[in-house]
């Protein structure tokens, strides 16, 4: 299989504060029962629209999922992929402006009875 054939993916694990997708994406997203996020390309990419900053162009913003962490020095995802070949890329980076709070953060698990 060629580097053009292969499906990305990523899984984040619980703990994240809220995420969000911009309008008419193409990406799926489920936020599974057990806290994670799971998200999976529909579509390929081409590597001019690969991202080379945090400042995204308005097709990179619609192939792209925003997870907000608070107080937390460490978290976990999985980037995995499914057939194809070559290099994929993953972006990380701190809070920007361009970045806009998520619509409602996710409710707090419920405590363990005592």
């Amino acid at each position: 299989e060629g580097p053009s054939t292969g499906v990305e993916s990523l899984r984040a694990e619980e703990g994240y504060a809220c995420w969000k997708t911009e309008p008419n994406n193409e990406y799926i997203s489920t936020d599974e029962s057990s806290g994670s996020l799971h998200v999976t390309a529909l579509m390929r990419g081409v590597g001019a629209d690969n991202p080379s900053s945090l400042q995204l162009t308005p097709v990179q913003s619609k192939k792209a999922v925003t997870l907000v962490y608070r107080n937390k020095s460490t978290w976990t995802i999985t980037f995995s992929t499914t057939g194809g070949g070559g290099g994929r890329n993953l972006m990380c980076g701190p809070a920007t402006s361009q970045i806009q709070t998520c619509a409602a953060p996710l409710p707090s698990p419920s405590p363990s009875p005592s």
